[in-house]
């Protein structure tokens, strides 16, 4: 019996290799077809949920770009001055605070539509 089965293993190998890599080839693309046959509706369920998957990520990302843009043009300066609020400095540096202005200092004050210029005469904190 195990000599059978050697010999059967040596035909086999003898037929393969006279039909070289083409036997391989269509015995491949055989076995791929059958696959495909057999597990088709899987294949295209499977394709199916991946492009409603992709489908949803994709609104999903989009949303929180959409979000994102709303918060970066909220917190914009250029919104802000359009706005009617503005821009103060003394040699350059914003001003947060009239504590951070004395009396006599030189403003910079930047509007949506151009700058003025000014001098604090009298500064009166909260």
């Amino acid at each position: 019996m195990h000599y059978q089965f050697s010999y059967n293993i040596g035909e086999t190998r003898k037929m393969l290799n006279n039909f070289g890599d083409d036997f391989y080839k269509i015995h491949l693309l055989r076995n791929i077809r059958h696959s495909i046959e057999i597990h088709g509706d899987k294949f295209r369920e499977f394709g199916n949920d991946l492009a409603i998957h992709f489908k949803n990520s994709l609104y999903q990302m989009t949303k929180k770009i959409d979000a994102y843009e709303r918060d970066m043009n909220s917190f914009n300066p250029e919104r802000q001055l359009k706005l009617g609020y503005s821009i103060i400095r003394i040699n350059g540096k914003i001003i947060k605070s009239a504590s951070q202005i004395k009396a006599g200092d030189e403003l910079v004050s930047k509007l949506s539509d151009g700058e003025v210029y000014s001098k604090a005469e009298k500064i009166v904190n909260q």
